[in-house]
Formats: C-alpha cells, sequence, structure tokens
C-alpha cells in the first residue's frame, strides 16, 4: 500500500493504542489467535492476528479482542479493530459469544487512500479447552462502505 504520512502516523498510533490497552488489562489470562477470512462485498481475503484477554476476574465472560487485519482483493485494506465480547457459554467445552467495538479501516483505493472508522457487531463460537482451540466468527462492519466477513482462525 501506498500510504501518506498522516495516515501511517494514524496506524502507528493504533497500534500503540491497542498495545498499551494489552498490557494495562487486569486480565487472568491472554491468548493469541490467528484467523483467515473471508469479505464478502468486498470479495477480498483476510489475514489476521489478535488476543483475547479476559477484562476482570469479577467478570469472567466479557472479553477484550483487540485484532489487526490485511485484507486483499481489488481495494486492499488494513484493519485495526478493538472488540469486545460477551461469552454465553462460558462453562462448557464450546462458547458462543456477541460483541462490538470500533475499528480502524485503511482501505488503498487506485487514485487515493481512505482511512474510515467503522462499527464492528460480531458473533461466533469456538472451543474453550486445549492448548489449540478453533473458532469461527462473522463479522458486520458498518462504515460507509459496510462489509459482512467470515473467519475461521486459532487461538493459542
Amino acid at each position: 500500500m501506498n500510504l501518506s504520512t498522516n495516515k501511517k502516523i494514524v496506524l502507528v498510533f493504533a497500534l500503540a493504542v491497542t498495545c498499551i490497552g494489552i498490557a494495562s488489562t487486569p486480565a487472568p489470562a491472554n491468548d493469541l489467535s490467528a484467523h483467515l477470512g473471508y469479505y464478502f462485498d468486498s470479495e477480498a481475503v483476510s489475514l489476521g492476528f489478535g488476543m483475547l484477554t479476559g477484562l476482570t476476574d469479577n467478570h469472567p465472560r466479557w472479553f477484550f479482542n483487540p485484532n489487526a487485519e490485511m485484507i486483499v482483493g481489488d481495494s486492499d485494506m488494513a484493519a485495526f479493530n478493538f472488540d469486545f465480547h460477551y461469552d454465553f457459554a462460558a462453562n462448557q467445552d464450546l462458547t458462543f459469544w456477541a460483541g462490538a467495538g470500533p475499528g480502524l479501516y485503511l482501505i488503498d483505493q487506485p487514485f487515493d487512500d481512505d482511512l474510515e472508522v467503522g462499527l464492528n457487531l460480531l458473533a461466533g463460537f469456538g472451543k474453550q479447552t486445549g492448548s489449540v482451540r478453533p473458532f469461527i466468527q462473522g463479522k458486520a462492519v458498518v462504515m460507509d462502505n459496510s462489509e459482512a466477513t467470515l473467519a475461521v482462525g486459532l487461538r493459542f
């Protein structure tokens, strides 16, 4: 992507805020994740990485899930997501969650780059036990060029 200096500064700032948020969260445990996804409206494939961390010991079903994605298609994108979700079945082998969070989307267009703020609405389910836990998650991104995406991944 050919990014302007201002957009590079915004992306570095977003990554720094994500790292500070992860480091300062009083969490019982942190999990790393990697996922592959598909953006239906853009007909684009994504590769993402993230972290899942509990918010507090007092509320074990609430999670912060910052993540970043590279999306490759007709218009390439980079996304920084600051998602939160609630686990509905926290004491079973499989869990279902729903959540939301803001996202920064840098869209690389043929003659211009565009930075958009979106609202992520997400739901998913996955395995809770084991050292490697598969998951699947659907997400609607509400922004000027709204998107629907589906991702499969692993937490470890």
